[in-house]
């Protein structure tokens, strides 16, 4: 998906069951922006969405 023209500031939010500390490394060192593991805090993806989540019309258009 970032290798789409105007897509290389995308973020990319792993949800994932493996809820160790190493395994929530490894995503974030692939390349992942934030990393969320199963039974999901939603208070938790609220302030990680937030992070990352710009209006509208700020949003890159590479759909």
């Amino acid at each position: 998906m970032r290798r789409q023209p105007g897509c290389s500031g995308i973020p990319i939010m792993a949800v994932t069951a493996h809820a160790l500390g190493t395994e929530q490394q490894r995503f974030l060192q692939s390349g992942r922006n934030a990393c969320i593991s199963k039974r999901i805090d939603f208070k938790l993806l609220d302030r990680e969405l937030g992070k990352w989540l710009l209006p509208l019309e700020k949003s890159p258009s590479c759909v």
